[in-house]
């Protein structure tokens, strides 16, 4: 048996410039949280046009924080995965 994917929770948007565009066509039916720092520098804008690909996502911004806005805003990640994974008992 395959395992299915409900969600996917991405931490960092260089991780999306790891795979090609046709892959983020897997991620349309998964329920799809992004995250990146404002003050982010990398990876640039092709990381979120890649993003943009996958057209249920939510993409969110966290204010004041850079590349490690998980390490640097706690505060707000940590809300938003927790909204994002009672999302998924819905």
């Amino acid at each position: 048996m395959q395992a299915r994917l409900s969600g996917f929770i991405g931490l960092s948007p260089s991780h999306a410039l790891a795979y090609a565009q046709e892959d983020f066509a897997h991620f349309k039916k998964v329920y799809t949280v992004l995250l990146y720092g404002t003050e982010n520098d990398l990876p640039g804008e092709e990381a979120y046009k890649r993003f943009r690909l996958i057209p249920s996502a939510r993409v969110i911004p966290v204010d004041s924080a850079s590349h490690l806005h998980y390490v640097e805003r706690p505060d707000i990640v940590n809300d938003i995965i927790i909204d994002a994974l009672k999302a998924l008992e819905d």
